[in-house]
């Protein structure tokens, strides 16, 4: 075995690799000296990457390179995302490569930080106490934690008292309770911090988490932490065993790594391993459930920065640029120059002309005849929330289009009804095209519902995944529920109230396997039918009239969501719309960076305005073509508008007179 300080020693990159790996990405032919330097670089090092720069290109060209280089026998790479989603986009790369799609099995690990802390450290830690865990998320502990906590009348008095009987405040600190640290302390999110361990509310809390974890197998994610830092402790040669395992580290969107993440990730590969981290520090508009405040070590002073986009052209550069709040850059544009780059403006009477006037100015540039593949959309930051004030508009994104529904704009939250479950489902595989994801969707909704009832399959042990097929295999049922859930996703039609009292009938059905008794009132509003917006049935090829939150006009398509809902995504077009957040709208706030009157280099930004920026820095890098921007006309003056018109954009300015 080799120690990972010496890998370099052992791999030289060179300018032929370069070339021969080229041949399999012409999309990115890494002219730029900064891409070829973060090629060659076989020593731990962070890549600065702006948006559209070929990150990902690069890092599987460099695992291309790597895999032809040596014979990975019982050494690999380890490639940590921070989802899923990306963890796809890179193996599906890796298989068009000759030699890189080795890497897709052992000694190899591609996945997220969470996946890899689960498998690795967690979990074995967790079986060697003989602790069955039966599901590890957020929402599942939240809702079990808050159900039982009218048990624990001291601790429910606390939380009253400390949130001033808030609602919304107490049920989510009650979800948030966690283990931390290496003494496995019972702890809450942010900065509220629990009373003395000697008082009852401390230990009415510890007993309320040890029976939702240990007797219960219900875990927080990041709990996971908590227990792999206990296990390094207690078995420290499993980091030697994963640093000669891995030699190799690369960690992308580096940014939005947190500093739970962070820490344990250099106690367990450190100097020894070559660790290369990818991101954009511009674009971290959250790090796990942490507000994104700095604190991350990414990136180093001596990051290699790639500043070249073939996302967009000069002038989406030089209006991005501006806004890089916690790196100063000054990207450059290699796609094609565009134009028609403006600025709505509009009054509260005319906001509802927002989106038809994009449409019509997309179509426009395009000479009124539409591409036959085009992605535009509308984000904002603000999804939902209600207005106490007019003189807040425009407050959310339903303040430009009144049939937006929040309730389905993307977010982390698990649905609270089973039927809930299943509309996620079918948008998952009208957004893919596969059911892969749907159909885990689904099964992981039907495990709630078990979970909710108490039902156990053996032992007393509570359901997992794999508990229910044997379950189902052993009563002959395996495939009557495999066929249901397969039909909820994409062969049942519109799903409506007369459909869904079927699929009631069916899961009690079938639960009868183990469990004969009558569901509870918990369990009957979980399986109850909910109503929600009308689901099209899920057919391809996908119209996206059948898809919610697609504003149509003039017949040209336009989601709209947030921002945060598009992060990573390439559009055509895109429109960045103004919404309010504590006490200043977005855009209003932004205008003096906008204009370029203002520098962070030079200025202070308050750290609510670095947040903004960065959240406005990733709409605006989204489109290859056209940006655009919605601020209320009160919010511009005439100075400004000025300076805007004079570095290339354009303003429109839609007033009452002009309403439709």
């Amino acid at each position: 075995m080799i120690a990972g300080a010496n890998i370099e020693k052992l791999i030289q990159i060179s300018e032929d690799d370069i070339g021969e790996v080229e041949q399999y990405f012409p999309e990115c032919s890494f002219e730029d000296e900064n891409a070829r330097n973060a090629l060659k670089c076989t020593v731990s090092r962070d890549i600065q990457a702006g948006p559209g720069s070929g990150k990902t290109t690069l890092l599987v060209a460099k695992l291309g390179i790597l895999a032809s280089k040596r014979n990975w026998r019982d050494q690999g790479v380890c490639v940590l995302s921070h989802t899923n989603v990306a963890r796809r986009e890179v193996e599906n790369r890796l298989t068009h490569h000759p030699t890189a799609h080795s890497l897709l099995g052992y000694p190899h690990f591609i996945g997220t930080i969470q996946s890899f802390v689960d498998r690795f450290l967690a979990l074995p830690y967790l079986r060697n106490r003989d602790t069955e865990v039966s599901v590890i998320d957020n929402d599942w502990f939240s809702r079990r934690a808050n159900s039982l906590l009218r048990s624990y009348p001291t601790a429910r008095g606390w939380f009253q008292r400390k949130f001033n009987d808030d609602n919304d405040r107490i049920r989510s600190a009650v979800g948030s309770l966690h283990y931390e640290d290496e003494d496995l302390r019972i702890g809450l999110a942010g900065s509220v911090q629990l009373p003395n361990e000697n008082t009852t509310t401390h230990k009415e809390l510890s007993e309320l988490k040890a029976k939702i974890s240990y007797d219960e197998g219900i875990f927080r994610f990041d709990d996971m932490y908590a227990f792999a830092n206990v296990y390094i402790s207690e078995c420290p040669h499993v980091i030697e065993i994963l640093r000669v395992r891995f030699p190799w580290v690369f960690i992308d969107e580096m940014q939005d790594t947190s500093l739970t993440q962070e820490r344990l990730l250099e106690r367990i590969f450190c100097e020894e391993c070559v660790v290369q981290r990818f991101g954009d520090i511009n674009q971290a508009i959250y790090s796990g459930e942490e507000e994104v405040d700095g604190q991350n070590s990414f990136p180093k002073r001596d990051a290699i920065d790639l500043l070249d986009s073939r996302r967009f052209g000069p002038e989406i550069a030089a209006f991005a640029s501006n806004l890089t709040a916690k790196r100063k850059q000054t990207l450059t544009g290699r796609f094609e120059k565009s134009e028609g780059h403006t600025i709505f403006l509009f009054e509260n009477e005319t906001i509802h002309e927002i989106l038809p006037a994009f449409v019509d100015l997309v179509l426009s540039v395009h000479s009124g005849q539409m591409p036959g593949v085009f992605a535009a959309k509308a984000v904002g930051f603000r999804r939902s929330g209600t207005n106490p004030d007019p003189k807040r508009v425009p407050f959310n994104i339903g303040d430009y289009w009144k049939e937006f529904q929040s309730d389905f704009a993307p977010r982390s939250g698990s649905p609270s009804t089973l039927v809930g479950y299943v509309r996620k489902a079918r948008d998952l595989v009208l957004g893919t095209g596969e059911t892969r994801d749907g159909y885990t969707t689904v099964l992981t909704g039907i495990l709630r519902l078990l979970h909710i009832e108490g039902d156990t399959y053996s032992a007393g042990r509570k359901f997992s995944r794999s508990h229910l097929m044997d379950a189902l295999e052993s009563g002959g049922e395996r495939e009557r529920l495999q066929e249901l859930v397969v039909d909820l996703c994409i062969r049942i039609g519109p799903l409506d109230e007369q459909c869904w009292s079927r699929v009631h009938e069916e899961l009690v059905d079938i639960r009868k396997l183990w469990n004969t008794s009558a569901l509870s009132d918990e369990g009957e509003r979980f399986l109850a039918w909910e109503e929600g917006r009308s689901q099209s049935q899920v057919e391809l090829p996908e119209s996206s009239r059948e898809r919610v939150n697609v504003f149509h006009h003039r017949g040209v398509d336009i989601e709209v969501g947030t921002i945060h809902g598009v992060k990573g995504e390439t559009h055509r077009a895109t429109l960045v719309l103004e919404t309010f957040f504590r006490n200043n709208h977005d855009l209003k706030a932004l205008l003096p960076y906008l204009t370029g009157k203002c520098d962070v280099a030079t200025g202070t930004p308050t750290k609510t305005l670095v947040g903004e920026m960065q959240r406005v820095f990733v709409g605006m890098t989204r489109p290859r073509e056209l940006v655009c921007l919605a601020m209320h006309r009160e919010h511009l003056g005439k100075e400004d508008e000025e300076i805007l018109k004079s570095i290339g954009w354009r303003i429109k300015y839609l007033r009452p007179s002009e309403s439709r």
